[in-house]
């Protein structure tokens, strides 16, 4: 089987109801959310980037601000948006390392960067000792899904089935280590959401979810989260919400959009 191979700068996946109407993704209806750990690492990496940029070199705010990194436009190109980017990439690289390992193939190197390659592999191979170890068989990875119901669309990343025979699902990520030891509840409830979807359109009930957080960085051993009964009923609840929200929104868009 030949290797498969990754576009870093492929466009993202639509999605499109029976009767060809593009719906927006999970992702995107769980933005109408406020994440305020965000705030706090983009505040963290910005001061930390701005603090090396500068070294031990005496700065007048003045130099500083001609000095400091432009986008092409002559806006500030934000140093924690290039570290977010390339740590995108190793996320994308490891993920797709791990989509390949599934089909039972491995991922090319063509146009990946070296380093960017090397440092993805420490992070997938953490994920599949996990789903080994876990007895699980494989019934659907990157599996995409439309809810015709929500006019939503989603990307499973696996979906097995374990030793009992259940329905299990294992959302795939590759960011840092949580602020509090567990899932953010947007990812909690994006897992929650592609598990109703799936139900859905497959006719069966994912009886338990778990979110893997295989990081990116060395050191870092990631995390096995398997979400109980009630962290899954406040998911559900948070997707609705937000769910409403984005419906909201669009409301609001085609009120203004007729004025």
């Amino acid at each position: 089987m030949s290797e498969m191979v990754l576009d870093l700068r492929a466009p993202h996946q639509v999605y499109k109801t029976k009767d060809g109407r593009r719906v927006p993704g999970v992702t995107t209806v769980l933005a109408e959310l406020n994440k305020p750990y965000l705030m706090n690492w983009y505040g963290t990496e910005e001061r930390e980037g701005i603090l090396r940029f500068m070294g031990k070199q005496a700065w007048t705010a003045d130099a500083l601000r001609h000095a400091l990194p432009k986008t092409r436009e002559g806006k500030p190109l934000l140093f924690a948006v290039q570290k977010r980017d390339r740590a995108a990439d190793v996320g994308t690289v490891a993920h797709a390392m791990v989509e390949a390992w599934h089909a039972g193939t491995t991922l090319s190197r063509h146009g990946i960067p070296d380093d960017v390659y090397a440092q993805a592999v420490e992070p997938a191979e953490r994920f599949k000792g996990w789903w080994t170890d876990a007895g699980l068989t494989l019934l659907h990875a990157e599996l995409q899904m439309v809810s015709e119901t929500w006019g939503v669309g989603g990307t499973a990343d696996q979906i097995g089935r374990d030793k009992q025979g259940r329905i299990v699902l294992w959302d795939t990520k590759t960011g840092k280590p949580w602020y509090e030891g567990r899932p953010y509840r947007e990812q909690i409830a994006q897992a929650v959401a592609y598990a109703l979807m799936y139900h859905e359109c497959h006719g069966e009930v994912v009886e338990e979810i778990s979110i893997a957080r295989i990081g990116k960085t060395a050191g870092d051993k990631g995390d096995l989260y398997r979400l109980g009964k009630a962290e899954m009923m406040a998911g559900k609840s948070r997707w609705l919400a937000a769910l409403d929200a984005h419906r909201s929104t669009k409301d609001f868009d085609n009120i203004y959009r007729e004025l």
